[in-house]
């Protein structure tokens, strides 16, 4: 009875962890913890469909350290055309999750997009480099 109470106990302890980590890294996704975004190509104007180019996002290691993400995305006249993975080394097969995010950011025209289900710290490195990107560029799309 008493390993029962301990598991159904331990197993309470993760879903809350779980739900309060994914919380916390939804407030975090945005914040910028390397170097100042460059811009590889590009200009950037008032509008923004006339933002035009490629820019480059920061390099973000995930929190878990499996490894480090950074993208360069491609806007052609406001929109986002391409999301390039210029570091994209992580291991233990989170790199699937690297496609599936792609999609999600070309589809969604942002950077805030769902993490993907056992690869949520490489997702949420590619969601920063991302939206340092589109911070880059000056997009608000």
């Amino acid at each position: 009875m008493r390993a029962r109470a301990a598991f159904i106990a331990g197993a309470g302890s993760a879903a809350i962890v779980a739900v309060g980590w994914q919380l916390g890294a939804t407030a975090l996704a945005g914040q910028n913890t390397t170097t100042s975004p460059t811009t590889t190509s590009g200009t950037t104007a008032a509008t923004p469909a006339t933002i035009n180019g490629t820019f480059h996002g920061n390099d973000y290691v995930d929190d878990e350290g499996w490894g480090n993400v950074q993208v360069d995305v491609v806007i052609t006249e406001g929109k986002i055309t391409d999301v390039v993975f210029v570091q994209a080394n992580a291991t233990k097969g989170r790199d699937r999750a690297f496609p599936i995010l792609r999609e999600e950011t070309l589809a969604a025209q942002k950077a805030e997009v769902a993490t993907v289900s056992s690869a949520t710290f490489t997702s949420l490195a590619y969601i920063k480099s991302v939206q340092s990107a589109l911070d880059a560029a000056g997009y608000k799309g």
